[in-house]
């Protein structure tokens, strides 16, 4: 039986540091646009013909800060469960070092 990239499971451990990383530097940056994005407009900024525009874009800036504001929950949570699994891979792993190890020593540490 050959053995296929499907049969294989390789954790790198600087790769998904590195995954940490940028989904954390994407979560702070998309944090600093919730106020830009949910940013009003005052009730002349169209004039009085166009008055009637201030609400509903008003309403829409709202929307799109609370919008922001969800993917850079989003994005820090997905940066937390990265990192979860970076540890438990790595914790998994000495576990399975050390057991091999007790068992190469014919059951002794």
């Amino acid at each position: 039986m050959s053995e296929s990239a499907a049969n294989t499971i390789t954790i790198d451990d600087e790769v998904l540091a590195n995954q940490v990383r940028v989904l954390e530097g994407v979560a702070s940056r998309i944090k600093g646009l919730t106020g830009p994005a949910a940013t009003t407009l005052g009730s002349t900024s169209f004039g009085v013909i166009n008055s009637y525009l201030v609400g509903p874009i008003n309403h829409w800036a709202a929307r799109s800060g609370e919008c922001v504001e969800t993917a850079g929950e989003f994005t820090t949570r997905m940066a937390g469960g990265v990192d979860d699994a970076r540890r438990l891979f790595a914790e998994c792993e000495e576990n399975a070092i050390a057991l091999l190890k007790k068992l190469d020593l014919g059951g002794e540490q």
